[in-house]
């Protein structure tokens, strides 16, 4: 009897310590909570996320488990006792899968790779940040647009598209999102503008995009400026003809300019490229003393080393004074003499006019000469004798012209007398 007794006290004992157990100390395998519904991504660099979620009232941590594909029946397990966790070790621009838990228990937590929850979440996607992007690279241009392009970015889905003055990024305004690997810009004329492109991955069914913010690279673009305009003739002398203008643009958004010069018959006498930080352009050529000959400017924009110009600015022509070349005396006394000038190509005949200083006033001292040659007065006690030749009716295309009005300050002649 006493025997028994024994037995059935330490049969208690057990009974008691199990009950204990199974009150105070939850095996690892028991169901906790329901899962956290709100997982999302957070964060994202080339080889690492962030996720978070909402915290569980009660809950000892969360178990996420991963793949690479859906459906997936192998998996990646990471724990967390907060409600966010860093994952590491990812492959750039790649999308991924994942599903979280909640448990209850230490024991729970500890055993996160074997634990079997009541219930995952479901699955949510998240995608680590593309590569890096290379050149961005203007493409084409016209006076209202720019185009820039780049190489196809590992990883990438879509390209944020920012604009800004300078190339910093602290100033610039985003544009848009894009998928293709180009973009054509509309803006206006006569500007220069940086455009930043940063590659992104896109979550789907969420409006969050994978990357880095250091991740972008820039291209200062121009559209096409304006042609420079009040082109005009400053000077002429020793057979070169000084233009100059009124620039309508600047050296942030135009590489420079093109001068083009062609007789009256519209052949070219002389094309030429001119700085940017120019004022004028000289030409040295003989034939713009001794024809008729018109002129205008347009502006460029270098893109990949090729030109793209502006319209041309109005057309101007020119009709050149003849060039006095001597005044022949009887002597040194003599108050006339025979002066002989080049031929203007065209004239029907000439005008000669005189005066002995520059501020003093024009007199005709020959009229109407059909050759090269007149007899015109000459003062031997004055210091100097100018002379302007003016040529007559000198035919341009379908019409006849004078010499220019601005001739009669730009061709004007010291002449020695021998």
């Amino acid at each position: 009897m006493k025997e028994t007794s024994k037995k059935l006290h330490k049969l208690w004992l057990i009974a008691a310590m199990a009950l204990l157990i199974t009150v105070f100390l939850e095996p690892a395998n028991v169901k906790a909570a329901q899962p956290p519904t709100d997982l999302k991504q957070t964060s994202a660099s080339t080889r690492s996320v962030e996720l978070g979620w909402t915290a569980q009232s009660g809950a000892y941590g969360y178990i996420i488990r991963y793949a690479a594909t859906p459906n997936a029946t192998t998996f990646n397990y990471e724990r967390a006792t907060r409600n966010e966790i860093y994952i590491s070790g990812l492959t750039l621009g790649t999308t991924y899968y994942a599903q979280i838990c909640s448990v209850d228990t230490y024991q729970q937590y500890a055993n996160y790779k074997t634990y079997t929850p009541a219930a995952w979440s479901n699955a949510i996607e998240f995608n680590t940040a593309p590569d890096n992007i290379s050149t961005v690279t203007q493409t084409n241009a016209t006076n209202n647009s720019v185009t820039v392009s780049w190489a196809p970015v590992t990883g990438a889905t879509h390209y944020l598209i920012y604009l800004g003055n300078s190339s910093s990024t602290s100033t610039a305004q985003a544009y848009g999102t894009t998928t293709n690997c180009s973009v054509t810009l509309q803006t206006q004329p006569n500007v220069s503008f940086y455009i930043f492109v940063q590659p992104l991955r896109k979550t789907a069914g969420t409006d969050y995009y994978a990357t880095t913010s250091s991740n972008y690279n820039s291209k200062n673009c121009k559209t096409i400026p304006t042609a420079p305009n009040s082109i005009s003739i400053k000077q002429r002398s020793s057979y070169t003809t000084y233009f100059t203008w009124n620039s309508t643009s600047t050296t942030d958004n135009t590489d420079g300019y093109e001068l083009e010069i062609k007789n009256a018959k519209n052949k070219k006498i002389a094309k030429e490229d001119v700085s940017i930080y120019a004022s004028y352009k000289g030409i040295y050529n003989k034939k713009l003393f001794t024809q008729p000959f018109q002129y205008r400017m347009r502006s460029y924009v270098e893109i990949n080393g090729q030109k793209k110009y502006s319209a041309w600015s109005s057309t101007k022509k020119y009709i050149p004074g003849a060039v006095p070349k001597k005044i022949v005396r009887a002597n040194r006394y003599a108050t006339s003499g025979k002066l002989n000038w080049t031929k203007v190509t065209g004239a029907k005949s000439y005008t000669v006019y005189w005066k002995t200083s520059l501020k003093g006033k024009w007199k005709v001292v020959a009229k109407n000469v059909k050759g090269t040659n007149a007899n015109v007065k000459y003062n031997p006690k004055a210091k100097n004798n100018f002379y302007y030749v003016k040529a007559n009716k000198v035919k341009f295309g379908k019409k006849k012209y004078n010499s220019s009005s601005n001739s009669k300050n730009l061709d004007v002649y010291y002449v020695k007398s021998r």
